[in-house]
């Protein structure tokens, strides 16, 4: 249980999707956002030994964004109180994650009433829209535009201006200090005779 918990904590966006019709889209954002510095949760990628259900569970409580691919139909098993979509779909929503919707084309939302009560309020959340014409845009507007975790990218920038900033500062007190401080003479030491 110890590794599972520090495996969980090691994400910062987590990828949900319906493996008929949401594969690609969902492993192309999976290998995009992990190029661009986050830790992406893609479960054939990510998932190891142990309960998947658990884990996966867990995974989604520790990250800051849920992406939810949803491609044609993808919604109409959800009707299946055991089906993993609803599952993921539910436990983001009862943790208040942000939830980002792609809509894949061919996906349309049903009314909201057709939808189980637990996973109703997905049709809420603004979504993307790729196309094949638009789709690395989309990439581009989801991790500088939606997603809420930072990139280890823009941490590392972050971390590294913070440190330059931090030996600015330094230099300018020690340039501070020494026109307000002069150097005064410096008595000499006198040398003991046996070390003449």
């Amino acid at each position: 249980m110890g590794g599972m918990r520090r495996n969980a904590h090691r994400y910062d966006v987590f990828v949900s999707y319906r493996r008929e019709g949401g594969f690609e889209t969902a492993r192309h954002i999976w290998h995009y956002l992990k190029d661009e510095g986050y830790r992406v949760f893609f479960d054939l990628e990510d998932l190891r030994s142990g309960k998947f259900n658990t884990k996966l569970y867990s995974v989604i409580e520790r990250c800051t964004d849920v992406v939810v691919v949803l491609s044609s139909e993808s919604l109409d098993r959800c009707q299946n109180e055991d089906d993993w979509l609803r599952l993921e779909i539910a436990h983001a929503l009862k943790h208040n994650k942000n939830i980002i919707p792609v809509l894949t084309r061919g996906f349309e939302f049903p009314d909201k009433s057709d939808l189980p009560e637990d996973i109703r309020d997905i049709v809420n959340y603004n979504g993307l829209h790729p196309t094949p014409e638009s789709f690395d845009y989309v990439l581009s507007s989801l991790a500088e535009d939606y997603l809420v975790a930072e990139s280890a990218r823009k941490g590392s920038w972050v971390r590294k201006e913070v440190a330059r900033a931090l030996v600015l500062a330094v230099v300018l007190v020690a340039a501070f200090l020494a026109r307000q401080f002069p150097r005064a003479s410096i008595p000499q030491c006198r040398r003991h005779p046996a070390f003449h």
